[in-house]
């Protein structure tokens, strides 16, 4: 091996490795951002347990409030679909649970 193909092969471990941590960081991106709406999620379930801050007649607000964040963090967060439907991606098995259920039966 001379130097030119050992500089090549270091050349594309570090193309690599760069790669690898930028997925690395995107990921830690999205989970601490999907922590701070799941955080937001809790505090308004909890001011809804609560109730000492707000009326009786503003639950129903709040929980409308509640499922709207919910929905949308299932859709761009979870599901990462932006178009506004729920569409799994290809990474996604369906799965019959009724199947799963006979199979730990036996």
């Amino acid at each position: 091996m001379n130097s030119s193909e050992y500089l090549e092969m270091a050349n594309q471990l570090k193309e690599k490795f760069d790669e690898n941590e930028k997925l690395v960081n995107r990921i830690t991106q999205n989970n601490v951002e999907l922590k701070k709406k799941i955080m937001i999620a809790y505090s308004l379930i909890r001011i809804i347990d609560s109730g000492e801050f707000i009326d009786e007649n503003d639950t129903k607000v709040f929980i409308e409030m509640l499922r709207g964040h919910l929905s949308k963090m299932v859709e761009m967060d979870i599901i990462r679909c932006e178009c506004g439907s729920l569409r799994l991606p290809p990474i996604i098995e369906i799965v019959n649970l009724d199947e799963i259920v006979e199979e730990s039966e036996e």
